[in-house]
């Protein structure tokens, strides 16, 4: 008499047939999909700058004329990257605080020398 190995055991027979697994998706807004795959894009090509920068691979050459390439098609992700100057210095600068306004008469000043 053949021994029934239960419903989880994983049988040689070829009629032996797992069951299969059935996953429920939630259902989103064509807003929310178009921010998710905006969003999914945008860290794979952050991703793919990553790799231009540090792969040991790529002939220097190359690597300046693929960044040059990548700059000129996502240049906002290649600015969030490296910041010009200007916007360097514009998130470093801190409020310049005036001096006060009270010396606005110009006072003359005589002095008697020996």
């Amino acid at each position: 008499v053949p021994v029934d190995p239960g419903p989880n055991a994983d049988c040689g027979d070829p009629v032996c047939v797992p069951m299969p697994v059935y996953a429920f998706c939630k259902q989103i807004s064509g807003a929310e999909f178009e921010q998710q795959k905006a969003e999914s894009s945008q860290k794979a090509m952050e991703e793919l700058l990553e790799i231009l920068l540090t792969d040991q691979k790529i002939d220097e050459k190359d690597r300046r004329k693929k960044l040059k390439q990548f700059q000129k098609q996502y240049p906002d992700i290649y600015r969030r990257r490296f910041p010009s100057a200007a916007e360097q210095s514009k998130a470093d600068n801190k409020p310049k605080i005036k001096p006060p306004l009270l010396n606005i008469k110009k006072t003359k000043t005589f002095s008697i020398r020996n």
